[in-house]
């Protein structure tokens, strides 16, 4: 998912794989009057020819409590996918530690991108 992207072959998209893709997960510090600004800067148009066309955010509200924010295109996950997705984070957030290739989500192949993300979360753990 975080290497994929399209181009158009003769009108037609065509998922492209690129090998070297740099994926940030955007950190913010807030109280609750913050989050609305926040969500309306990291809601926005991907462009299809650039992966990744996944984003990921994190919003300390205090020091027990975070909003975990995702945005993807619709033409990498469909309904199953995302139900998966969902409680694969959920698990992430309760501590769990997911294996590269034991994650179940198919749009992530072999869970290379559930793993780099999870990896990603635990090594902020000075933000809270």
């Amino acid at each position: 998912m975080i290497e994929d992207f399209f181009s158009l072959d003769d009108g037609e998209p065509v998922q492209r794989i690129h090998q070297d893709v740099e994926f940030e997960i955007d950190y913010w510090q807030a109280d609750l009057d913050g989050v609305g600004s926040i969500v309306s800067e990291f809601v926005r148009p991907f462009s299809l020819d650039q992966a990744p066309l996944l984003r990921v955010g994190l919003i300390r509200l205090s020091e027990q409590r975070h909003m975990m924010l995702y945005d993807l295109h619709h033409i990498i996950a469909d309904g199953l996918s995302m139900e998966i997705l969902e409680r694969e984070f959920i698990e992430i957030y309760h501590g769990k530690v997911l294996n590269r290739y034991a994650c179940n989500t198919k749009i992530f192949r072999n869970g290379s991108a559930m793993y780099f993300l999870m990896n990603r979360l635990q090594s902020k753990s000075d933000f809270g």
